[in-house]
């Protein structure tokens, strides 16, 4: 079986891709361009069907993370913790955590505080003492044999088109 690399599909609103794209800019802080997209797609809910739906607030709260609302973050994640979206979400969660704590949501909550947004959520599915980081100042190479890695070298042959891709300049 040969698998096609469509990178066009970054650009439609309910793909795996998009989403992950987005996930991605939230993470290294691409502001300007994770509001364009989250606002794209969510200027186009009847695209969602019934599966995709709860992506719609991920990307509210994404938005809301672009663009330094507090208080949307901390109702967005409030709701995945509700009844309703826990049962939604269970088959999602980890078979360890699911009991106890809203994964998803945990990891939402960090990545705000990783932008500096130390959201204060009052529940124990959202544990705070696991909120807490802070990106390094800088990243020390402790292994001498990696400083001269190029983790952006392309690959040759048949995978060539999957080869990594450095961030945009």
């Amino acid at each position: 079986m040969r698998i096609t690399l469509d990178r066009g599909r970054k650009t439609i609103v309910t793909t795996h891709e998009f989403a992950r794209l987005q996930m991605h800019r939230a993470l290294t802080q691409q502001w300007p361009a994770l509001a364009e997209d989250c606002e794209r797609a969510l200027a186009q809910p009847d695209l969602f069907k019934r599966h995709l739906r709860p992506r719609l607030v991920i990307f509210e709260f994404l938005l809301a993370l672009a663009r330094g609302d507090e208080a949307t973050m901390r109702s967005k994640l409030l709701d995945r913790y509700s009844p309703r979206q826990r049962a939604r979400s269970f088959q999602f969660e980890s078979g360890l955590t699911n009991h106890f704590i809203v994964a998803y949501a945990t990891l939402y909550a960090k990545m705000a505080w990783r932008a500096g947004y130390e959201l204060d959520l009052d529940t124990p599915w959202i544990p705070r003492d696991w909120l807490p980081v802070r990106p390094l100042p800088h990243d020390d190479e402790p292994w001498p044999f990696m400083k001269d890695f190029d983790i952006w070298q392309p690959f040759k042959g048949e995978y060539a088109a999957w080869s990594p891709r450095g961030p945009a300049p």
